[in-house]
């Protein structure tokens, strides 16, 4: 019996690969269940187009609380942690469509973080758009169902969520968010 022939490292080895091709396929139906239920409406979720965004406390970078309003203008935001490698990466293309789109939408980064390390960062990236602290981010990602950053939403001036993209903005994701503000600007 072959089984017998092989050492126990390798037998580990094969066993541990059985189990990650089974947890793969475990999650690939879960994602794909989550997202039929997404399709479905079946989470409902203050980020999905045509929802209303609703408003939510925040503190500025001097530490004094606001609440955000969402309506009556075009409006880009940026969600993301200080920490978060993907989100540096995404802060070049963040600077470059507050600069593209500034005229026709209002910019506003997001930060998960405290106002000291959001400040520093922002000053440390030297970000030209206006940034705030969520006052309660843990109570903001549930009520939102947002799970990750980096996260760009761009909202319509009723307040309605127009689209949204999680994760590194591809160049494609960069082209969309421009025609739809080109669309608005028109």
């Amino acid at each position: 019996m072959l089984w017998k022939r092989l050492s126990p490292y390798s037998l580990t080895l094969h066993g541990l690969l059985l189990a990650l091709a089974g947890a793969t396929v475990f999650l690939t139906l879960e994602v794909r269940q989550l997202r039929q239920a997404a399709i479905e409406g079946a989470l409902p979720s203050s980020l999905v187009a045509g929802q209303v965004f609703e408003p939510f406390a925040a503190l500025d970078l001097d530490g004094q609380e606001l609440e955000v309003e969402l309506a009556g203008s075009d409006r880009l935001l940026f969600f993301f942690t200080t920490t978060c490698p993907s989100c540096q990466e995404n802060q070049q293309r963040w600077q470059a469509l507050h600069h593209e789109v500034g005229a026709i939408a209002e910019t506003l980064g997001v930060s998960f973080d405290p106002v000291e390390p959001t400040r520093a960062y922002g000053e440390e990236q030297q970000l030209a758009y206006p940034i705030v602290s969520l006052r309660d981010p843990g109570i903001f990602a549930a009520d939102n169902q947002l799970s990750a950053v980096p996260f760009t939403v761009l909202l319509s001036a009723d307040g309605r969520v127009r689209d949204s993209w999680l994760g590194t903005l591809s160049e494609q994701d960069l082209d969309e968010i421009r025609s739809s503000l080109s669309a608005i600007g028109a």
